[in-house]
């Protein structure tokens, strides 16, 4: 563990039948560079899909009771189920770009580049400012009347 927290690589797998952890996080002092091992492809998938959600309720800024208007409902997680299909598209690399993020009365859709496998952040900006004018790779879509999360993978 002490090699593993100062290293920020594991000699072995990182995960300990003591510990019985699902995770590792390591990240640098800044946070600007992070690694996660997941046990599970579940709990990693359970993680994306609550992070998406989380970043667009915070994006669409929440509004407090004013003048008898109700408070906005908070979006629900992206299912482990719906998220599955993204499998191959994350092997390479995915970026979510919430800054293209849209919102309109019926839907939210967050859209999806492949990018690639990159260990320099600052690379891997490059390629994303690169990569966001072109078409994108697919989108999460939440239906806002149906009230689900879908995949549209182009």
């Amino acid at each position: 563990m002490l090699y593993l927290s100062h290293m920020k690589h594991h000699l072995r797998r990182p995960f300990y039948r003591k510990l019985n952890n699902r995770f590792v996080y390591l990240s640098q002092d800044d946070g600007y560079y992070s690694k996660i091992y997941f046990r599970s492809f579940r709990d990693f998938y359970a993680m994306l899909g609550c992070v998406v959600a989380e970043r667009i309720n915070r994006i669409k800024g929440e509004k407090p009771f004013l003048f008898g208007r109700k408070k906005r409902k908070a979006l629900p997680a992206i299912p482990v189920e719906v998220l599955l299909p993204l499998l191959d598209k994350m092997k390479e690399g995915m970026v979510i770009s919430m800054e293209y993020a849209v919102q309109t009365r019926v839907q939210i859709e967050i859209p999806f580049w492949t990018i690639g496998d990159f260990h320099d952040m600052d690379e891997m900006h490059e390629e994303y400012a690169v990569i966001s004018g072109t078409p994108i790779d697919g989108k999460m879509v939440y239906d806002r009347r149906m009230q689900e999360w879908k995949i549209l993978i182009h």
